[in-house]
């Protein structure tokens, strides 16, 4: 139970880490074209 609860977080946790990257990368290419 508590690995099958790990390894959801771990994946929510990856995606939100990927979301993150895709706004800064935006952000960069907003404010430096």
């Amino acid at each position: 139970m508590n690995k099958s609860i790990y390894g959801n977080f771990s994946l929510l946790l990856d995606v939100f880490v990927r979301i993150v990257e895709f706004l800064m990368l935006s952000d960069y290419i907003l404010w430096n074209p």
